[in-house]
């Protein structure tokens, strides 16, 4: 054959792949803006993650819906509990370096803060029990309320709320910025204006779940303590610098406004002004899709052995079953397993790390033996018991069926 023809073949070769990945990802996008157009969210963004990395991620919808601002996968978000996982990776580095223990009490840790559950005073709590949510901490909404500091009060005398929702903002309207450790203070000391021994379940330690979203943050101020650090300043050395993560942030005053998205309520898509939050390290993480399907690439990869941030055995520990199969505390649900570092692992394999919270929705899953995940974001807080759950649910079930080379 003439050079000229063998170059001719060859090059026609490599096109071929490239152009049924273009056509492919076409199609999955007309797919999923069909599937997105049928629901009534007003943005999303989704990613299909393997151990190689990002097979495909795209955005649908707005993020804001008033200026019709597109919703990208660089869009910023809160991607509320999901933050827990960062946390999950922080405890799982501070114990690779032995500075702690996952079954020490944290009392030992802790500098200006004591924990004890009133009910059970002399059983201690321990990070692996903060992890999993069964150290006994079942905060009130009392409790709770105050870390929701908005930007802005919501304009509640035009805008369409319901009024759980009037009552849930009204009750926010004095809340102010605090450190982590002075929140704390006022949930746990028993003369902090928050305490109540109603924020402790009736169960002892360890033998009780309780998804509780003070827990974890005591676990990142546990950590402050053990390493000396500010968490925010631990983190972004020992977790984000190393997986060269650049968008994340975990406050407002530190993230470019224009990039964030607008968050919508469940019911009327209303929307609601911006919020930090004072129990920042459970629920405050703001990133976009594009970082968070990295992250998951992370995790993906550590589970097999291959991580960049741990050692292959840290990894083996962070994503174990944290309790004997024959003895799991109550509470874990009719489709749980088990559970790891702030991640729950499910009867049928796969480890997920998701939350709702106001204004945000996301999921996050892996599935270690099929080697991908999958991750749904959007602007709006999805109840269980509204037609949006439904319509995400549809979106997230078609994630299985993205090639895992798709090359988007």
């Amino acid at each position: 054959m003439p050079m000229k023809a063998a170059l001719l073949c060859l090059w026609i070769i490599l096109l071929i792949p490239s152009g049924i990945w273009a056509q492919q990802s076409d199609s999955l996008d007309q797919e999923l803006q069909s599937l997105f157009d049928a629901s009534n969210l007003p943005g999303m963004a989704v990613a299909v993650v393997t151990e190689s990395g990002i097979a495909y991620e795209a955005g649908f919808g707005f993020a804001d819906v008033q200026k019709e601002t597109p919703f990208t996968t660089e869009t910023l978000i809160n991607i509320g509990g999901v933050s827990r996982t960062v946390i999950g990776l922080a405890l799982a580095e501070a114990i690779e370096r032995k500075l702690v223990h996952i079954d020490t009490n944290i009392n030992r840790y802790l500098n200006d803060l004591e924990v004890i559950h009133p009910r059970f005073p002399k059983m201690p709590i321990t990070l692996r029990q903060l992890a999993t949510h069964t150290a006994g901490i079942k905060e009130t909404n009392r409790a709770l309320r105050p870390t929701y500091v908005f930007e802005l009060p919501p304009d509640l005398a035009h805008g369409e709320f319901t009024l759980p929702e009037r009552q849930f903002f009204k009750s926010t309207l004095g809340n102010y910025d605090q450190s982590l450790l002075t929140y704390l203070q006022r949930v746990f000391h028993k003369d902090g204006d928050l305490y109540d021994p109603l924020n402790f379940s009736r169960s002892a330690p360890g033998k009780k779940f309780h998804l509780s979203q003070i827990g974890p943050s005591l676990a990142a101020y546990v950590l402050e303590c053990a390493t000396d650090r500010d968490f925010i300043e631990y983190v972004e050395e020992r977790v984000f610098a190393p997986l060269k993560l650049q968008d994340m942030y975990w406050s407002l005053e530190s993230l470019d406004r224009s990039r964030h998205a607008t968050s919508y309520t469940a019911t009327k898509q209303q929307a609601i002004p911006q919020y930090d939050d004072m129990s920042y390290p459970d629920g405050g993480l703001h990133t976009n899709l594009h970082e968070t399907a990295l992250l998951l690439v992370e995790f993906l990869k550590g589970y097999q052995g291959n991580g960049t941030l741990l050692r292959a055995e840290t990894y083996r520990r962070m994503f174990a079953p944290q309790f004997p199969a024959d003895s799991l505390p109550e509470g874990f649900g009719p489709n749980i397993a088990n559970r790891a570092y702030f991640w729950v692992i499910q009867q049928d394999g796969w480890l997920t790390a998701s939350d709702r919270d106001i204004g945000s929705t996301v999921y996050m899953s892996f599935h270690p033996t099929m080697n991908y995940g999958k991750i749904f974001i959007t602007n709006l807080g999805i109840g269980d018991k509204t037609p949006y759950r439904d319509q995400a649910l549809k979106i997230w079930s078609f994630l299985d069926r993205i090639p895992r080379d798709a090359g988007k």
